[in-house]
């Protein structure tokens, strides 16, 4: 910064020559303002560098151990009543902070760039409203001080016993946790690579060498947040505003514990810090002579209101926006007030009235005040009105952000809110060991409207199911009180009535169920596989032939080679890991990945359903879900999922029998037919087998919750597509019904008359006979199919075609009736189903005869061999695990959460 006089005078007369050509009648002098060097480096960098690094990584490091206790203290206990998330300020977050930016470009970024006619800024500047303006604006960032203050006086009143509050260290400890990574990471750039990243631009520099030194001296100001006390010299002019956050949020932690410490003196104390916050903007303006309303000087706005004595005075010390936060104080405490009453009580109504009349006064506050403040704000006005009316405007403002948040945030509900639960249970364990001689009874409630109730209009369908018959003396007993009880909770809560009918009563005797043969039988069974399991691991490790073992007996081979065997760990885990070997095993090696993903997804699929069936806290996401016409669209392609399996089996069925007759020299005989028929028995009967006798004996056992005997006890005792459709007067497509999910489809005549029997899946099956005959053909004559030709195309294109059209067809199918069969619905439905079967079978073909990538290493990398070989596995117990995670749902019920699906997997 010390240019040479020689190229000063140099360019001062360069300058002026062109300005004389230009314009005869000016005359300036000129005066370097700065001058740059190609690439300075300071000898401090690397040594600042280094000590910024080294102090991030330990912030790191000690954040992420402190956060073990910090986190647990700070966090408010467990309780069913939760904390209600505050949707208004994510959205304010949002469009608040496009807003600040927004405000920030107009403001400074036409003052920055170098402008050829600043005219319009002149005249936009002088305006008579350009004071308005400036003195509204600074809401878009004040507002965030009362959304930071509101939020934490929520949390910490939430927590209602005072000895699980947490400290004041464990919350500063908290946030510093949140700022000191990205406020050093903030720091670090601006002193030390911010150069490296920004153009080379004339004017750039200005602003540029200016805030670089500054950050490189004074870094430490931002590091203990006070670089709002520093704007004459600031790093990082913008982050006064998390210094100023972190000094108010100090200021209100303190404030509530004190609160908490002297109940008594509450309302003493927010007086007192409602007269400080009106004295800091007060005092500040009495004591200097700067305008209030807003710099309007051009030098000023150049360099970002550096020295500014409107920013560094008025605008950042945190006294001075006290208001705010003790705005969003008072916020959160008649929030917390407000919450504590029941819904709909004459309490609430009364604190909403005194709300909206704050929200009114201070509206007109606000409006005096700015108008007055305007007027003061000229020439000739005494310093002291100009004071007050500032103070008055700073204060105003603050009361009608707090109340229009918080009279927002009070009303924000929505059909799901106002609706009572949908299940409400107690703890079935915990209820009879507080009380071993009591009866646990579930009621079911069928909600009438009361006179007056908003409830009722949210309310369309009401789920309902068979009462059981077998406990006339607990209907007699507890039918009366219950009905009492829920009715009294429904009144108070949600101004609605009902007629209540006992469900279900169970007492300690009947609450196990008792050890019967089943269970003995499971028990033995899976004894005997565990021990066999052991002892062929145990014997294939000790009989492993050695290298040159000329002393191994025929016995020893046998007994190395016998059947039982086959239950060592080892081989088991030699035979899921090992690569196909077979020309025809990695021709279709791929099918096993496709085999896979169609498990999870038919896995995601029934976490849905069981989500459904169980009790679910809130099942707006799925009914939200099931509402969109795209998900109705895939709900009608979903079950095809399963259409799949059958073409797989169908293709393997035809291509290992015509390689059987193939490699024969007679003719096949029907022995065969029986032979399969009993080699496929045996190979799925002992699995079914093991899980039927799960589901008959220790299902029930280990977990069992209140409303899991909607599948337990039918479980336990119920273990030709267009002629199908058009009789049984079925949908075309399957339709989404939360009613038949509470009990699995057990009830719905789609699954009990089409899904679930064989019949309606031969198309897939058949189709898939054909792609094995067609690649017999393949294998036999080199004749590629697919290829080429009319043919290929339309095989290739015309089946997803059709699926693809036929399910966006599909919401149109939720509003016909079905009383009456249908032909064309029943065309429809086999057509489509005919199609997925096409398309499955054409892709597979296609994909083990001419697709170049079906020898690919992933198909044959072990991980991949490993989970496709297992999917058969998921897919038979996945149901019993869904279940058992659900079953014990208490209170409102279970959260719906997809995380379900990484549990069971």
């Amino acid at each position: 910064m010390h240019p040479d006089v020689w190229t000063e005078h140099a360019a001062s007369e360069l300058i002026n020559s062109r300005l004389v050509a230009r314009y005869p009648t000016l005359q300036t002098y000129t005066e370097i303002e700065y001058c740059l060097k190609r690439d300075p480096k300071p000898e401090h960098e690397q040594a600042l560098g280094f000590t910024l690094a080294v102090t991030l990584v330990l912030a790191c490091v000690l954040g992420l151990n402190a956060r073990r206790w910090i986190l647990p203290e700070f966090s408010p206990p467990k309780s069913n009543k939760r904390i209600k998330h505050f949707v208004l300020f994510d959205l304010y977050k949002c469009f608040g902070a496009v807003g600040v930016v927004l405000a920030h470009c107009c403001l400074f970024g036409s003052f920055l760039m170098p402008m050829k006619n600043i005219e319009l800024l002149e005249d936009a500047i002088g305006h008579p409203g350009a004071k308005f303006w400036r003195l509204v604006c600074p809401f878009l960032m004040l507002a965030f001080f009362v959304m930071s203050s509101m939020l934490l006086t929520v949390k910490l009143l939430h927590c209602g016993d005072p000895s699980k509050r947490p400290t004041f260290g464990a919350i500063i400890a908290h946030r510093l946790i949140r700022l000191v990574p990205v406020n050093l990471l903030m720091v670090g750039f601006g002193a030390l690579v911010y150069d490296r990243f920004t153009g080379g631009g004339p004017l750039l520099s200005r602003q540029l060498i200016v805030e670089q030194r500054f950050c490189r001296s004074y870094w430490w100001m931002n590091v203990l947040f006070i670089s709002n006390f520093n704007m004459k010299q600031p790093c990082l002019p913008d982050s006064w505003y998390v210094s100023a956050d972190m000094q108010l949020y100090v200021l209100i932690a303190l404030l509530l514990q004190t609160m908490f410490r002297f109940p008594k003196h509450t309302v003493a104390m927010l007086t007192l810090v409602t007269v400080c916050s009106f004295l800091g903007p007060f005092l500040t303006i009495l004591w200097t002579d700067f305008d209030p309303v807003g710099p309007s000087n051009f030098h000023e706005m150049r360099f970002f209101l550096l020295g500014s004595p409107f920013m560094s005075q008025l605008y950042t010390p945190f006294y001075n926006n006290l208001a705010w936060s003790v705005g969003g104080l008072m916020a959160g405490i008649v929030y917390d007030r407000f919450r504590r009453y029941e819904t709909n009580t004459e309490q609430q109504r009364k604190i909403l009235h005194q709300i909206n009349l704050a929200i009114k006064i201070s509206m007109a506050m606000l409006a005096l005040a700015l108008s007055a403040t305007i007027d003061a704000s000229r020439e000739g006005s005494f310093r002291w009105w100009l004071a007050l009316c500032y103070s008055t405007y700073r204060l105003s403002g603050a009361c009608f952000i707090s109340a229009s948040f918080l009279r927002i945030s009070l009303t924000e509900t929505d059909d799901y809110e106002l609706m009572p639960p949908l299940f409400n249970y107690e703890n079935v364990t915990k209820c009879f060991e507080q009380y071993p001689t009591s009866a646990y009874c579930v009621v079911k409630m069928i909600l009438k409207p009361k006179e007056g109730s908003n409830v009722w209009r949210a309310i369309e369908h009401l789920l309902s199911i068979p009462s059981e018959k077998e406990f006339p003396q607990h209907r007699s007993r507890y039918t009366r009180i219950l009905n009492m009880c829920v009715n009294y909770h429904l009144t108070r809560r949600y101004n609605l009535s009902g007629y209540s009918e006992l469900e279900r009563c169970v007492t300690p005797e009947t609450y196990r169920p008792t050890v019967d043969a089943y269970h003995v039988l499971f028990a033995l069974i899976v004894a005997a596989l565990c021990s066999l399991v052991v002892y062929a691991s145990y014997r294939d490790w000790r009989n492993k032939p050695a290298l040159e073992n000329n002393n191994e007996t025929s016995a020893t081979k046998r007994r190395a080679n016998a059947l039982w065997m086959e239950f060592a760990l080892q081989r088991t885990w030699a035979q899921l890991v090992t690569a196909p070997k077979s020309k025809l095993q990695r021709d279709y090696a791929f099918v096993e990945i496709f085999r896979m993903l169609s498990v999870f997804i038919i896995l995601a699929i029934h976490v849905s359903m069981v989500y459904t069936a169980g009790p679910t806290a809130n099942m707006r996401l799925l009914e939200e879900f099931f509402g969109w016409r795209v998900s109705l669209i895939a709900v009608s392609v979903f079950p095809f999922q399963v259409h799949t399996f059958f073409t797989i089996s169908g293709i393997m069925l035809a291509v290992h029998f015509l390689e059987q007759g193939a490699a024969r020299a007679n003719r096949i005989g029907w022995t065969f037919l029986w032979k399969g028929i009993v080699m496929r028995y045996v190979r799925i009967f002992p699995v079914l087998f093991v899980v039927w006798l799960y589901q008959v004996s220790w299902f029930d056992w280990f977990a069992r919750g209140p409303g899991d005997y909607r599948y337990f006890t039918l479980e336990r005792d119920n273990l030709a597509p267009i002629a199908n459709l058009y009789y049984h007067k079925l949908p075309g497509v399957i339709l989404a019904s939360f009613k038949h999910l509470r009990f699995i489809f057990y009830v719905h005549p789609a699954l009990a008359n089409d899904y679930m029997l064989s019949h309606p899946h031969t198309c897939s099956y058949f189709s898939g006979l054909f792609a094995g005959l067609a690649y017999h053909r393949y294998r036999s004559n080199a004749r590629p199919l697919l290829s080429g030709g009319t043919a290929a195309g339309l095989l290739k294109w015309v089946p997803p075609t059709m699926v693809l059209l036929q399910a966006s067809l599909a919401p149109l199918f939720y509003d016909l009736d079905y009383s009456k069969p249908m032909l064309w619905n029943a065309i429809y439905g086999a057509v489509h189903r005919c199609c997925w079967g096409a398309m499955c079978a054409v892709g597979i073909l296609y994909g083990a005869s001419l697709w170049q990538g079906r020898h690919s290493w992933v198909h044959f990398h072990p991980l991949v061999q490993l989970l496709s070989k297992l999917s058969f596995g998921v897919f038979m117990v996945q149901f019993n695990v869904l279940k058992s995670l659900t079953q014990n749902g208490t209170g409102s019920g279970v959260e719906l959460s997809w995380t379900i699906l990484v549990s069971i997997v």
